[in-house]
């Protein structure tokens, strides 16, 4: 039986990526459109065929067609909508952050587990078969001890540099509890980003070329005392979000946990304000376990 969609947010990312992603997941099927606007939503749900449109949240959460909803609107406002969506008994998959607070964030869960529905997080790239397999490798140490991990993800336009109201370049340094160190870099002033993702291990190295993206692409070299393998995507734009629908949907089916929970949302956010905090304060955070 298909689910039932909704998406509350009607921007760039669900009219180029969601919407199209849901008519393509198989068992998926959008039945209403939210937006504040009231001609945004019906603009939304004209061009991508679904069968309402509300600017009355309330409205959209008591139509009975609706199983789940997809929560793209802006970030200050997942929690909100999400905790609206869990009292109405929708499942929830929320973009990225989930939330912009940490109270924000364990309200969400605690919610969602009350109600008894799903929370997922958007993180799409979860559902790429490389990383998937760069995960199972590092699980099963065929990479040995990875001592450094580093992943890049950015874009730009040569010669411009518009300024914006948010922050257009950050690098982030790690420490896990076990020694591993990471990096992450992250921004829109870099034209000809190379997107990679390299781990290194005491055993081996694996590098994903390219692979850090919005759609589902790039090659990963895998070199290791056991293994020496190259696998290369080539480009797929809805793939990985088609992927994160499917698994969301078996997720419900099945009683299980989808391959980004609520809890992996929270504990990003606690990482984000960490993040925040080190800039502001200029000294290392420590990031506690949190119990929810």
């Amino acid at each position: 039986m298909a689910l039932g969609w909704a998406v509350i947010g009607t921007g760039w990312h669900v009219d180029h990526k969601i919407a199209p992603a849901i008519h393509a997941t198989p068992d998926a099927e959008l039945v209403a459109t939210y937006s504040r606007d009231q001609g945004r939503a019906d603009a939304c749900a004209q061009k991508h065929g679904a069968k309402a449109a509300y600017s009355d949240l309330g409205a959209l959460l008591r139509d009975s067609r609706v199983d789940a909803v997809f929560i793209a609107s802006p970030n200050a406002l997942h929690a909100q909508h999400a905790l609206q969506a869990a009292q109405a008994g929708k499942h929830i998959l929320s973009e990225k952050p989930m939330t912009t607070t940490l109270d924000d964030a364990v309200a969400m869960v605690r919610t969602c587990r009350a109600r008894g529905v799903k929370l997922g997080v958007g993180y799409h790239l979860r559902q790429h078969p490389g990383l998937r397999e760069a995960r199972r490798l590092v699980a099963e140490g065929v990479l040995g001890t990875v001592a450094l991990a580093q992943g890049q993800w950015g874009f730009g336009v040569r010669g411009q540099d518009t300024p914006r109201p948010l922050e257009q370049l950050l690098a982030m340094a790690l420490r896990f509890d076990r020694g591993t160190i990471a990096t992450v870099c992250c921004g829109r002033r870099l034209p000809d980003s190379r997107n990679d993702l390299v781990l290194y291990g005491s055993r081996g190295r694996l590098l994903g070329s390219d692979a850090l993206w919005e759609g589902r692409q790039g090659t990963f070299d895998v070199v290791s005392e056991t293994m020496h393998t190259t696998d290369t995507y080539p480009p797929q734009p809805l793939a990985n979000f088609i992927d994160e629908l499917d698994d969301f949907h078996r997720a419900i089916v099945e009683s299980r946990e989808p391959a980004a929970t609520g809890l992996d949302g929270l504990r990003v956010v606690q990482v984000t304000l960490a993040m925040i905090a080190s800039a502001r304060d200029q000294r290392t955070i420590r990031i506690e376990p949190l119990t929810v």
